[in-house]
């Protein structure tokens, strides 16, 4: 088997190694870790791969998802726009991203990033509810009717899924959901 090196500098200048396997047995313990649903735990990972490499969308992103479940959308929306940055084409960054800055009230940005989501995966059915919340806190109730019937009608598969959970033990996301789709 064959490892790649990465050389990476702490404050002082000092240089260190860290290769490909390294990282990786970090991400499978931080992968883990959410799906114990030890968010603190598996944001402690993530975390730390982004100071390792910080050029690792994926480290931002799955960091930013830890975040939101400890309700910590200020520095979840950071980890996101790091995430988009190093990775415009992922829809569930863009998604996460609209989402957190829906929950600190940022209801443009949030639009403009629920947009480029829904640009890159029209079919992401969240992130089409998730728009329709943020118009009814707008105001906007004709916009927000006319997208949750759509995603009624055009949706099964998702609100299936819906039917199917406790809304009580998922994200905040899936709770708004729930309460436009089957309430």
């Amino acid at each position: 088997m064959q490892y790649h090196l990465q050389i990476f500098f702490n404050n002082d200048m000092r240089g260190y190694v860290v290769s490909e396997a390294e990282i990786a047995n970090l991400m499978k313990e931080a992968k883990r870790r959410v799906k114990n649903g030890q968010f603190n735990d598996a944001e402690y990972f993530f975390k730390k791969i982004t100071k390792i490499d910080p050029v690792n969308a994926y480290a931002w992103y799955g960091r930013g998802l830890c975040l939101i479940r400890e309700l910590s959308y200020e520095t979840a929306s950071y980890c996101f726009t790091k995430a988009v940055e190093l990775d415009a084409s992922f829809a569930k960054s863009w998604y996460n991203l609209g989402f957190c800055q829906a929950e600190l009230g940022q209801y443009s940005e949030s639009l403009a990033n629920l947009k480029m989501a829904l640009e890159i995966d029209e079919k992401f059915a969240i992130a089409r509810v998730m728009t329709a919340w943020v118009y009814l806190q707008q105001g906007l109730e004709p916009q927000a009717s006319e997208i949750l019937d759509s995603v009624i009608q055009k949706d099964e598969v998702f609100v299936s899924t819906l039917k199917g959970k406790d809304p009580s033990t998922e994200p905040r996301d899936f709770q708004i959901a729930y309460k436009l789709i089957l309430q």
